[in-house]
């Protein structure tokens, strides 16, 4: 017969504990998943330990609860790595907006600048057309009074 502190070369996977592991498997200092503790183990049926020795069955469960905590680190770090991804993806995001906001301002300034440019040439040009208008309104009325009143003599 076997001898029950020796692992059998035909192992049946036994199926996983009921409970999930413990959230605090996440919330480590360090920022990595830890192997959750030992939990309470699934009841053992009379038929089970027949088929498997004890040893055994712990060594699958020690490997089944190690290799859930190597994936939910995995997860964890991979969340991680979405998380960091996300932010920059924001931060560029923000980054472009606010110097996209800042040139538009800049634009708009200059934009009115030369607006104020543009409205202090033409107040220029009006003054400047007012007074030839002034001038042309003066010789017509000079040379009027000549063809209405007759030349004078003074003028010839």
């Amino acid at each position: 017969m076997k001898d029950s502190s020796q692992p059998s070369k035909v192992e049946q996977p036994t199926p996983p504990p009921s409970t999930p592991p413990p959230s605090s498997a996440f919330n480590s200092p360090e920022g990595k998943a830890k192997a959750p503790e030992k939990e309470s183990k699934p009841p053992r049926s009379e038929k089970s330990r027949a088929q498997q020795p004890s040893g055994a069955k712990e060594d699958l469960l020690r490997r089944y609860e190690q290799e859930q905590a190597i994936i939910q680190d995995e997860i964890f770090q991979l969340a991680k790595r979405e998380r960091e991804a996300a932010t920059k993806h924001l931060n560029v995001s923000l980054q472009c907006e606010g110097s996209s906001n800042d040139r538009e301002k800049q634009k708009s300034a200059q934009l009115a600048r030369e607006l104020e440019s543009i409205e202090a040439e033409l107040r220029r040009r009006d003054t400047f057309c007012k007074e030839q208008l002034g001038r042309i309104e003066r010789k017509v009325r000079l040379l009027l009074g000549w063809l209405f009143s007759g030349p004078d003599p003074k003028d010839i």
